[in-house]
């Protein structure tokens, strides 16, 4: 199997995406909106490599050859673009916590490149933003984050954005294909009937995880991030 991660530099991809989460200049001097620019032609065209953070991340993925590779720096892109608006202050305290030993900034970048190339859907990365912003505001503990993350992977992108903006009613159905992700719970008790039975109204309620998603998408933080 090919390994496109390229660990022969003095930085991985992975340090490299948890430096340029601190980095305000270095987002916002992309300048274009890279959704709207086809992903071949963006990389072919060098155009990333102009940049000098993303031309770091291509440094580091071997040649950018395969589609999944291609998928991935747009998915970095996707998700570093939204947390330009972090005020500096904020990250360099979040980077002195976290970024200073290269050990632990290794080990945050390579957690952000494996969720990041997971996600099925480029709605995904800007959600997974609005949660590392809250980690680095300090409303939230890693383990959490990394909690929402799997919860962002396993859910569909517009369940999940639903679920964010929407009154929530205990008996939708639809509630249902979110219980995968330990933002939602049943709460009925857990009979073959209250789950096949057509009949039945089900009952969910939004879990702990569940409160702090919502608040991390709609920044509130209105929740005790104490699991």
């Amino acid at each position: 199997m090919k390994d496109s991660v390229d660990t022969s530099g003095s930085e991985s991809l992975g340090q490299t995406v948890a430096r340029a989460t601190v980095e305000t200049e270095a987002i916002r001097d992309l300048g274009f909106d890279l959704a709207e620019i086809a992903i071949d032609q963006v990389m072919d065209g060098g155009i990333l490599r102009e940049v000098p953070i993303f031309g770091a991340i291509a440094a580091a993925v071997k040649g950018v050859q395969n589609v999944r590779d291609r998928l991935l720096v747009k998915k970095v892109y996707s998700f570093l673009l939204p947390l330009a608006n972090l005020p500096q202050t904020e990250r360099d305290a979040f980077a002195r916590k976290h970024l200073d030993d290269p050990k632990k900034a290794k080990k945050l970048g390579e957690a952000l490149v494996l969720i990041l190339d997971t996600f099925d859907d480029f709605e995904k990365p800007p959600m997974l933003a609005k949660m590392y912003a809250a980690l680095v505001r300090g409303k939230i503990r890693l383990d959490t984050f990394r909690r929402l993350a799997a919860a962002i992977d396993i859910g569909f992108a517009d369940d999940l954005k639903n679920f964010a903006i929407a009154a929530f009613d205990a008996k939708d159905r639809t509630n249902s294909v979110l219980t995968s992700t330990g933002l939602v719970r049943f709460t009925g008790d857990g009979t073959v009937a209250d789950l096949i039975d057509p009949r039945m109204d089900p009952i969910h309620a939004i879990t702990p995880l569940g409160t702090i998603f919502i608040g991390c998408m709609n920044e509130t933080y209105q929740f005790d991030a104490h699991l």
